[in-house]
Parts: C-alpha cells; sequence; structure tokens
C-alpha cells in the first residue's frame, strides 16, 4: 500500500461526508480565521479623556483689595486694547453698568466678564482696572490679550523624553508669540500627557514682556516596564477554554515616547504571540505603528477525529493622529493595513490557505459630560476594504464558487456606540452598548462577527453564532457595595445574518434561518482583593431555545450549559 495512503483515504472521505450533508457544513469545523478572531486582540486602541478636567491654564490675577468704602459713580465704561473681539460686542456687555454706583470690587466683577467672554470665544485674556483718575465718571478698563511667550521645560535626569520634542510639541500646537487660543494651548499640553514614559504638568505664568505669557511644563518619568499576568476560561473548547495570557509594556524604551508591546496566549491546543512597536512622529500627535503576529492551533474534542491543525500569521502597520484633543473629549482618525495568511491542515494534507490584504479607515471618540449626574460616551466607526486569495490550494476556488464567493474584494462598516450614565451617586452606574456589522458580500471566516462569549451575548459560547452581518446590544446594571468590590447585572441580546448571499443548496446548522437572535441575563463580581489584582466571575442563562443548535441542543462547539459561567483574573505590575 503507497505511503500515506489511509491519510488520504480518510481525508477525502471526511470532506465527502461534510460536502454530502450541505455545502455549509464545513463552516462549522474552526479554522485558523475564526479562531484568530476568537482571541480578541486589538493593538489599534487610543487614550481615553479625562473625567476631571487637569489644572492646564492658571491666571494670575492681581490680589483685589476690598474698598467698599469708595463707591465710583459710572456714566460709562471704556474698554481699551481689544482687538480679537468685536468692539460692540464688548460695549454692549458692560453697558449695562453706566449710570450705577459700584465699588472698586464691582468695577473688577465687570473686567472679569470681559476676560469671562474671551475665554467663550476661545482665548486667554486679562482685563484689568488700571490706576487712574476717573473723571466726569468715565472708568477706563483695559484688556490685555495674551500671547504666547516662552516654554520652559523641566524634568529629571530619568525621564525617557527630551525637552526639545517636548517644547517642539507644545509650540507647534500654540506658536510663539501668537495670540493664545486656550484649545490650540490645551491640545499641546493634552498631547504631551500621552506621550508613552512621562508624565506631564504645566502651569501658565505672567511673562517678562507685558501681555506674555508663558508656560512651564514639568515631565516626570513613569516605570519603563509594565504589563499583565492573567488566566480566564474565555476560550473555545475545541482548542482550550483556559487561557493563560501575558502583556508586557515596554514605556518610551528608545527615550521618544515610542512603546513595544508583546502579548502571549496559551491554551491546550492553542498558541499565539503578538509583537508590536508605536512610535511618535512629528510633533502633532501622528502615531505610526507595527505589528507582527503567529498563531498555531489544533482541534480537540468533537473534532479529535478529524485530525485538524493549522496556523495563522500576520502582519500590519497604522498611522493614527487626534483630529480633536480636549480634556473632556477626543476624536481621532486611523488608516490602517494587514495582511493575513491562514493555512489549515486536515489529516496531514494541506486544506486550506488563504491570504487577505485589509485595509480599514477608522474614527473613534469618547466625551465626557454632565448629563443627568455625569455620564461617558465613546463611538466609532470603521470601513474596512478587502480581498481574499484562495488560489493556492487547487479547487478551493472553484468550491468556494459554487458556495458562499467570498473569494476577491469585500467592504465591512462596522459602527458602535456606549455610553456609561452614574445613577444616584457615583457608586451606581448604567452602560448601554451597541454595535453592528454590514458587508457588502459573503466574508471569510476571520472577518465576521459572532453573537457568542464574554463579551458579547455572554449565555453563549465564545465562536457561537457567526455572521457576516449583525446587531449586538448590551445593557449592564454596576453597584459598588465596598472599596475594591462591585456587582453587576446584565442583559445581552444579538441579531445575526449568517451569510448576506445565501446560494443553492445552503442549510444552516440544526436547520437555522438565515437570520435569528440570540438573548441572555446574567450577574457578575468583580472583586480587587489587593492592589493591581482583579478576580471577576459572571454567569449568565439563555432566554430562549438556540436555533442553530443541533439535533442534540447542543452548540455549535458541542456543549451545553445553562447557566454558563465565565471568569477571569489577572494581575498587574
Amino acid at each position: 500500500m503507497c505511503p500515506g495512503f489511509n491519510k488520504s483515504l480518510k481525508l477525502l472521505l471526511l470532506l465527502a461526508a461534510l460536502f454530502a450533508g450541505s455545502p455549509s457544513a464545513i463552516a462549522e469545523i474552526p479554522d485558523a480565521g475564526n479562531i484568530l478572531r476568537d482571541v480578541g486582540d486589538n493593538f489599534k486602541s487610543f487614550p481615553e479623556p479625562n473625567r476631571t478636567a487637569p489644572v492646564i491654564i492658571q491666571q494670575d490675577e492681581e490680589a483685589r483689595k476690598a474698598q467698599a468704602a469708595m463707591v465710583v459713580p459710572v456714566k460709562r465704561i471704556v474698554v481699551t486694547g481689544v482687538t480679537l473681539i468685536g468692539q460692540q460686542e464688548i460695549d454692549a456687555l458692560v453697558s449695562p453698568y453706566f449710570g450705577k454706583s459700584l465699588t472698586v470690587s464691582g468695577l473688577n466683577d465687570v473686567a472679569r466678564l470681559i476676560s469671562n467672554r474671551y475665554a467663550m470665544t476661545g482665548y486667554l485674556a486679562q482685563a484689568i482696572l488700571p490706576p487712574q483718575e476717573v473723571r466726569d465718571g468715565v472708568v477706563t478698563i483695559e484688556v490685555i490679550e495674551a500671547r504666547f511667550g516662552s516654554i520652559e521645560i523641566r524634568k529629571s535626569t530619568d525621564v525617557r523624553y527630551t525637552k526639545r520634542k517636548a517644547a517642539g510639541m507644545l509650540a507647534a500646537a500654540q506658536p510663539k508669540g501668537e495670540f493664545i487660543r486656550i484649545s490650540d494651548l490645551e491640545r499641546g499640553l493634552l498631547l504631551l500627557r500621552q506621550i508613552n514614559g512621562i508624565n506631564s504638568s504645566a502651569v501658565i505664568k505672567p511673562g517678562l514682556r507685558k501681555g506674555e505669557v508663558d508656560a512651564v511644563v514639568d515631565l516626570q518619568s513613569t516605570p519603563l516596564i509594565s504589563g499583565q499576568l492573567g488566566l480566564d476560561n474565555f476560550g473555545s473548547v475545541s482548542t482550550g477554554e483556559y487561557r493563560w495570557n501575558g502583556v508586557l509594556d515596554l514605556h518610551s524604551p528608545f527615550c521618544a515616547g515610542d512603546r513595544m508591546s508583546i502579548r502571549t496566549m496559551y491554551a491546550d491546543r492553542l498558541r499565539y504571540g503578538r509583537f508590536a512597536y508605536s512610535y511618535p512622529v512629528g510633533p502633532n500627535g501622528v502615531i505610526a505603528g507595527f505589528s507582527v503576529n503567529r498563531m498555531t492551533y489544533e482541534l480537540g474534542q468533537r473534532f479529535s477525529a478529524l485530525d485538524a491543525s493549522g496556523e495563522s500569521s500576520g502582519v500590519g502597520a497604522s498611522v493614527s493622529m487626534p483630529l480633536v484633543l480636549k480634556r473632556r473629549s477626543n476624536l481621532y482618525g486611523l488608516v490602517g493595513y494587514d495582511y493575513r495568511v491562514f493555512r489549515d491542515d486536515m489529516a496531514g494534507r494541506l486544506i486550506g490557505d488563504r491570504r487577505l490584504n485589509i485595509g480599514s479607515f477608522m474614527l473613534t471618540g469618547s466625551w465626557f459630560d454632565d448629563l443627568y449626574g455625569g455620564g461617558y460616551t465613546t463611538a466609532g466607526m470603521t470601513i474596512t476594504f478587502g480581498y481574499v486569495d484562495l488560489s493556492r490550494v487547487a479547487g478551493l476556488n472553484t468550491l468556494d464558487y459554487a458556495g458562499p464567493r467570498t473569494s476577491g474584494s469585500y467592504t465591512r462598516l462596522n459602527v458602535s456606540v456606549s455610553r456609561m450614565q452614574y445613577l444616584f451617586d457615583e457608586l451606581t452606574t448604567l452602560s448601554l452598548s451597541a454595535a453592528g456589522q454590514l458587508a457588502s458580500g459573503n466574508l471569510d471566516s476571520s472577518e465576521k462577527m459572532t453573537l457568542g462569549g464574554q463579551y458579547a451575548v455572554r449565555a453563549y459560547p465564545a465562536g457561537e453564532a457567526p455572521g457576516d452581518e449583525g446587531l449586538l446590544f448590551v445593557g449592564e446594571l454596576r453597584r459598588k457595595l465596598l472599596p475594591g468590590l462591585q456587582t453587576f447585572l446584565f442583559y445581552d441580546y444579538g441579531m445575526i445574518r449568517q451569510n448576506t448571499t445565501v446560494w443553492p443548496g445552503w442549510t444552516g446548522t440544526g436547520g437555522s434561518p438565515n437570520t435569528y437572535s440570540l438573548d441572555g441575563v446574567g450577574c457578575g463580581t468583580l472583586f480587587m482583593p489587593i492592589d493591581r489584582l482583579k478576580l471577576k466571575a459572571t454567569i449568565a442563562w439563555r432566554l430562549k431555545n438556540n436555533p442553530a443548535s443541533d439535533a442534540n441542543g447542543k452548540d455549535h462547539d458541542g456543549t451545553f450549559r445553562d447557566p454558563r459561567i465565565w471568569f477571569e483574573s489577572s494581575y498587574d505590575f
């Protein structure tokens, strides 16, 4: 008998059995694409705004001495030095005080109204009462419109960032010698706060010249190394539910505000690793980054007889920039490119070799507000243009053409929005989030969204209900009971469209329709017994039967657990 005959015969019989039952049956077998998708790794992250705005601008106001005994009859107020705001607007602001008797303290209040009006229009200015002799009831208020003067950078020797770069970043946002726009100065100071490896604080003080304002910036170093070790049961039964996770970050290792990140994941039959590096380009907040990743897997449990294994590898590059950057809100734009390779073997033979070229455009923003006690909102949109190449395995294109037709170009749109609202006090919060996906056609398994798992409908296993298009809604009520102890209740709902276009002969798993929904409810606890250690447990119940369950009522992974329990532990260092 020829060498390898048994493996070849086994492979042919398995494939024949699969495709004879349904052209869609192959989708039930996990492959490198959907396994990598369920790893849930995301390198494209952005800083969050500060809920409590840091003190950035401190105007140096001269001490005002109350002179209650001295009353000035005011017939008219003349405001000088106004160039950035219309003179008529300022005159209208002070005219209600004509014909009144005001103390010096009251006149200073009028001057402060003018300073505030400048701030409302985005400029930094100080209105003062200059030394004067009031004649015929005419009072003069002088406006000093601030120009940006010098920048002083103070740092200790252990700070891994140069004074030149820090000053350049601030000057690029707010040029020296120009009138100070509060938003520009704020942007420059916030850009410094986002540099890896440093903390920064700033004070604005009067300059040496009249009308100039100088900035004094203090830079402090943060730890070079940080990371996290974790254990969870978020994995798939076929590759290993229990996953060890490790993250190691180096902050500004080359003294340039750069970041180096290494992530690893280990499960019974899964190995994953990723290296990423990002570097600030120029003084305007542009960050360029690249990443490489690799994953290997073997299928066990119900798929053990298939002798199935595979691997994925990928490289990616991205450029991001803050389009809007304020103390309580931001908006980022990102352009990215990824090249991914997915290879799958069965019974010792290559059955899949897919290459994806993916370009993406992303907008994501977040902001704090004081609505009904305060809250935090995020929103994002990503447009993806991709191309799937199946040409490296003979017959795969033909099989795909007769079925889902995922080969070739595609477009995908993802949108998301979330809101965290404080209720009653800061101990109770309500979080609502929604995410959706639309596609131009049937997608590769790595590009589909799913409804199951810890970050979706928690009553179902990871990877449950994959589809080209879908909608996910999560509502969670959370309460802080004690320092380091929180509890929460939740409701999850998801709707999935398995295929954008159904082809002749397609049948859903378990006779499921092309479009169906899943939902569930549950509760959980987050416990932080010591600093940096987090322990989280979640229990979830499904509210109805799974339309895509098999003849035995099992989910796609061959299990039926109701309730379903998730746990997660992590330690930050």
